[in-house]
């Protein structure tokens, strides 16, 4: 796997000097001075000031995640190749025991936690 080339997580919100009615959230990391990014809104300054607000903020959420979803979507490849040689075993080989099915499938299944509580933290909850 190759390197990152961006600030390592974890990131997140930084919502100070931010109000409800204006301001930017921006996207802060322990490993990086001053922010990464800032989240603003495509909607045009005409709109209520509290949906723009709530998009910029929602942007921000999801910004921040960036480094989470990646880690769960290369824990879920790493999930699939357990399948995938699970599959590939018992075509070789036939039939596992239910112990070592069963485990070959949990580990695969560990990435269901990791994928959960990144999404959570795109959406904001």
């Amino acid at each position: 796997m190759s390197k990152n080339k961006f600030t390592p997580g974890p990131w997140s919100v930084d919502l100070s000097g931010v109000c409800s009615q204006g301001g930017t959230p921006k996207i802060i990391s322990p490993h990086h001075l001053g922010s990464i990014a800032e989240a603003h809104s495509n909607l045009k300054y005409s709109m209520l000031c509290s949906e723009e607000y709530a998009q910029r903020l929602g942007n921000a959420h999801l910004i921040s995640a960036a480094p989470d979803l990646l880690e769960a979507l290369e824990e879920c490849s790493e999930c699939a190749s357990i399948i995938r040689r699970l599959i590939e075993n018992i075509e070789k080989h036939g039939n596992y025991s239910e112990e070592s099915t069963i485990n070959f499938l949990n580990q695969a299944l560990s990435c269901h936690g990791l994928s959960k509580s990144a999404i959570a933290k795109a959406r904001g909850e």
